[in-house]
Formats: C-alpha cells, sequence, structure tokens
C-alpha cells in the first residue's frame, strides 16, 4: 500500500490520464496490481479482519473501489495508445500481460525516492526509527536485483540522514541523477583513459547504446581515435599486442556499458 500510496496519494491523485506519459501510467497500474494481489492474499485466511485492515492500511472500501476503477481507466488508456501505435502491424500487446515484466524494484525505486523526499519536508528535520527502517528494507530489497543504483540511492540516504536540513527544496530525484550522472561520466573517463581513446566518442556510444545491437552508433569513431602507441606507453609490459588490443577494447567498454551505467539507467 506504501507504494501505491507513495504514487497516488487518493483516487482523485491518479497520474492524469491526458498528461501522464505511458511510463507514469505503467508506474500506478503495476503499483495498484501488487496492492490487490496482497489484499486477496490476506482476505483468504480465517483471521481476516475487513475493518482491521483497513484502518491499518488507512484506505476505506470505497477508497479501494475507486482506486479500481482508476485502475480500469488507466488500463484502457494504456490499450487505446498501444493499439495507436501498433495499429499497421497487426499485433496488439496485452498491457496487462505486459506490465508484469516491470519489475517490482522499479516501483520500490520510485517509492523510496517518494519517501525520502517526505522525510526531507518534515519541518522538524527529524528521522524517526520507522522511517528510517522502511527506507532501508527497500535500499536492501532493490540491492538484491539492482545493487549498482541501490548503492548511489544509499549514499544519499547517509548524506540525508547527516543533514536533513541542507536538502530542505531539493528535489531528490535531480540529485540521484546528479550522482548517477557523475559515476558514469567518471566510468566512461576511466575506461577511456586506460584504452587511450576518445573521451568524447565512448560518450556518444554510451549515450546511444542500443540493447541487442552487435554494432553501435559510433564504434567506428572509437576505432579511429584509438592511440595505441600510447596505450603502449602506459602498460608497458603489461600492455596487450595490438590486434588482441582492439578486442579486449570493445570487450570492455561494452562490458562496462552493460554492467556499469545500464543498471543506473533502469529505473
Amino acid at each position: 500500500v506504501h507504494q501505491l500510496l507513495a504514487i497516488a496519494p487518493s483516487p482523485e491523485q491518479v497520474p492524469d490520464l491526458d498528461t501522464a506519459t505511458d511510463a507514469e501510467l505503467k508506474r500506478f497500474a503495476k503499483a495498484f496490481q501488487e496492492f490487490d494481489k496482497l489484499l486477496s492474499s490476506i482476505q483468504v485466511y480465517s483471521d481476516y479482519d475487513e475493518k482491521v485492515i483497513l484502518r491499518e492500511i488507512g484506505l476505506s472500501l470505497e477508497d479501494i473501489e475507486n482506486f479500481a476503477g482508476q485502475y480500469q481507466n488507466v488500463i484502457e488508456e494504456l490499450r487505446r495508445r498501444r493499439k495507436e501505435d501498433q495499429e499497421d502491424e497487426g499485433v496488439l500487446l496485452d498491457i496487462e500481460y505486459e506490465l508484469e515484466s516491470i519489475r517490482t524494484d522499479e516501483i520500490n525505486y520510485h517509492y523510496i525516492l517518494s519517501l525520502i523526499q517526505s522525510l526531507i519536508e518534515n519541518r522538524e528535520n527529524l528521522i524517526g526509527k520507522k522511517e528510517k527502517s522502511l527506507v532501508d528494507n527497500y535500499i536492501e530489497d532493490l540491492n538484491k536485483s539492482n545493487p549498482k543504483l541501490s548503492s548511489i540511492i544509499s549514499k544519499l540516504w547517509q548524506d540525508v540522514q547527516a543533514d536533513a536540513k541542507s536538502y530542505q527544496g531539493q528535489s531528490v530525484t535531480h540529485k540521484l541523477d546528479e550522482m548517477i550522472e557523475l559515476t558514469t561520466q567518471q566510468k566512461i573517463r576511466e575506461t577511456a583513459d586506460y584504452w587511450q581513446i576518445g573521451e568524447d566518442e565512448l560518450q556518444f556510444v554510451v549515450d546511444n547504446y542500443r540493447i541487442g545491437r552487435d554494432k553501435q552508433n559510433g564504434e567506428k569513431a572509437i576505432t579511429e581515435s584509438q592511440d595505441y602507441l600510447a596505450y603502449k606507453e602506459a602498460h608497458g609490459d603489461k600492455a596487450l599486442p595490438k590486434l588482441k588490443y582492439k578486442k579486449a577494447l570493445k570487450e570492455d567498454y561494452m562490458r562496462m556499458i552493460s554492467e556499469d551505467i545500464l543498471p543506473l539507467r533502469g529505473r
């Protein structure tokens, strides 16, 4: 329920069908699906007490019914958009089936940031043990599927706890984006420096990387920017022969993109 309410605090605050992006609508739909599954699983227990559950989650039956109605509206809007995009292809994917591919860690990511943001805006600038434990647990869960992104969020969370007041008035999402960009630039710089290739050329490949392609846009420019003599001088006896250098270079920057950078974009 925390994830659902972080995206839509009430049925009236569901992402607007006319202005919200597909990603925003899908995040709400996925969060409601998870909430609905959890509620359904609780209802099978013999000691299920509806009044107690509603009190604990802070919603009324009317709220849940309204959320369900909004969910159906969102699904229909996503289907309408999908039909417009794919009507020429003759294949219409079931949007509810597609939502199953949205990872729970993506929902967790947005919930973590919204929770941290709300704690920052707390006038007393006090972060209670319960709230701290909640964020810690979500970061720990995210770490299981995306340790690279979790590590950066964890660093931000530590900074916020150390001095929440200094973060007031700032966007946590924007701050995290800055940290991710700095990490990305550092990885690009280190790789370009190690292999003695153009940093701008490598940046272009990173920016235009497409998963699944054997050849990426900009790879030719990287090849043209190679300075093997500078690489050999920098690494001495440990330098690879020129023929092995070219293959190892590509393998390394492709690994860097897939293992170090793409996980930071998976949100």
